[in-house]
């Protein structure tokens, strides 16, 4: 892995419609790296920062990402960059929400974290 490629850091906002699935959109800082060409967002109903997440898709070059289809419960994400042979970056900080899937919810659920400083993960 080349040390080239830089953390990501990113911030959570879940929105929660009135169906039981629900969107989250991250938004991430773009890396320092000028090899980066692209980013993976990894989520789950588990922690993987150990290991790794249950699912992955390719955001492509872009700093902002809507996964669609989530059902309630407790979700975790991170993200990380990588170059055009494929080289990543380790995980970006991770962020969770819990995703209510009550019937009749008639409010946007509140963002939990605003933008992450490198190092820390802060919490509204």
């Amino acid at each position: 892995m080349k040390s080239c490629i830089s953390w990501v850091v990113f911030c959570l906002l879940a929105f929660v419609g009135i169906a039981k699935a629900a969107d989250v959109t991250l938004a991430w800082d773009p890396s320092v790296s000028t090899t980066v060409t692209g980013y993976t967002v990894h989520y789950g109903p588990v922690s993987g920062l150990s290991d790794d997440y249950e699912y992955k898709v390719d955001a492509g070059d872009v700093t902002q990402f809507t996964v669609k289809g989530l059902p309630p419960g407790l979700w975790y994400f991170a993200v990380k960059a990588y170059d055009e042979v494929g080289n990543q970056s380790p995980f970006s900080n991770e962020v969770n929400t819990t995703l209510l899937g009550a019937p009749g919810l008639d409010r946007p659920h509140t963002p939990i974290s605003a933008p992450i400083p490198p190092g820390q993960l802060k919490k509204l």
